[in-house]
């Protein structure tokens, strides 16, 4: 009879969260709706500040609110789950807002290699891209060949290799 041993009783459950890499598009988009918010701030202030305090100030929170949810709704993150033989990438949203972007059997995986397989298009990034731990993981979906990159710590490549040990390069 094997000896107890704790780590032994989550060895097919693994969950990690990873944020992705900051494209320049959004970096742009960030400073544009800042620069925006900024130059509506000053309008509307010099417009309505002598006249209607209220109203500028309205104005000036209201317009601090949507420049933060923008901020916010711009920063994503996945969090993915392998468990009972299923992988589940969900997206995150401002640390608020969840959507599962896709499940598919760990028997539907085809391999698993260490880093960013670029013979393999295309490739679903769910980690930064210069990640030391990145996976290239190839599954079929429907029939079609597809690859996801995650972020892959010790635990969920033990997690991995419990389901589809066979996968492995």
């Amino acid at each position: 009879m094997k000896k107890y041993e704790p780590d032994n009783l989550n060895t097919g459950y693994a969950e990690f969260l990873t944020s992705v890499d900051v494209t320049p598009g959004i970096v742009l988009a960030r400073i544009g709706i800042c620069l925006a918010a900024l130059g509506i701030i000053i309008i509307s202030m010099r417009a309505t500040l002598n006249t209607m305090p209220a109203v500028s100030f309205f104005l000036l929170v209201a317009l601090l609110f949507v420049t933060y949810f923008v901020l916010r709704y711009t920063k994503v993150e996945y969090e993915y789950i392998i468990a009972t033989g299923e992988f589940e990438l969900s997206r995150i949203l401002a640390e608020r807002s969840r959507k599962v972007c896709l499940t598919f059997k760990t028997a539907d995986i085809e391999s698993v290699s260490e880093g960013i397989d670029s013979s393999v298009s295309p490739i679903f990034y769910t980690c930064k891209k210069k990640d030391k731990f990145a996976y290239t993981i190839v599954y079929k979906s429907g029939g079609v060949k597809k690859a996801i990159v995650i972020s892959a710590p010790p635990k969920t490549v033990q997690c991995l290799k419990y389901y589809c040990t066979s996968a492995f390069k």
